[in-house]
């Protein structure tokens, strides 16, 4: 389970990470689910609320479940970026009333995606569904934007697939940026969203590759992605 949460008297932290996918998927290690989100939740009633994410994202429905869970808590809520913020798993990330990320951490925002087989009728309604889908997206976006950044803007990012380092993130979002850390920026194939524009320094790898990298890393006291 990536997914774990500490209790400091008034205060708790949750710590996300991995792919982020329905309640009723097939799958159980390495994965984060809307159910995993809600029980924690449950359990920090009453209490300010610290969410650490790293992940790549995943499944539209599991995110944005996760991300109404949050923005209902009923104490104060800080989200941190560790790693990666990606996909997804930034709709987690501004539901919290307070967005921190380290400066090189890194936010990415793109196109959502579905499959879909059928007719001609089919695709096209499938294509307007991720129309309505990226509105609502972007109206999120649209209400963590610094003062002046338009939704044509975004709109722009989006269909680019923009990746943002902290620092960049918050000429675009309302964001506080904190000191670096130490990371290695590493994805691993299984479940990993399609990119076309991956920033220097960050690389999907293989298990057996992944296994050395980060046993190396966490040996050093680096903070492994």
């Amino acid at each position: 389970m990536l997914l774990k949460m500490t209790n400091f008297g008034e205060h708790a932290d949750i710590y996300i990470s991995g792919s982020i996918v329905d309640d009723d998927d097939l799958v159980t290690e390495g994965y984060e689910f809307p159910r995993n989100i809600k029980k924690q939740l449950d359990a920090c009633k009453g209490k300010t609320l610290t969410v650490y994410i790293n992940s790549y994202g995943g499944s539209v429905p599991a995110g944005l479940a996760m991300a109404n869970m949050i923005a209902r808590h009923d104490r104060e809520t800080t989200a941190i970026v560790e790693g990666m913020c990606c996909s997804i798993a930034t709709q987690i990330f501004f539901s919290a009333d307070h967005c921190k990320m380290p400066s090189n951490t890194f936010l990415m925002i793109h196109r959502p995606t579905s499959t879909t087989s059928g007719t001609a009728d089919d695709m096209r309604k499938a294509a307007e569904t991720l129309d309505v889908i990226q509105r609502g997206l972007t109206a999120t976006y649209l209400s963590k934007a610094v003062e002046g950044i338009t939704k044509e803007q975004l709109d722009e990012m989006i269909n680019a697939e923009t990746w943002l380092t902290g620092e960049q993130a918050s000429k675009f979002f309302n964001i506080e940026v904190l000191s670096p850390v130490s990371t290695v920026n590493c994805f691993f194939p299984r479940g990993a969203l399609k990119c076309n524009r991956l920033p220097a320094g960050v690389n999907f790898i293989d298990d057996a590759e992944a296994r050395i990298k980060l046993a190396s890393a966490r040996a050093k006291g680096v903070l492994c992605v």
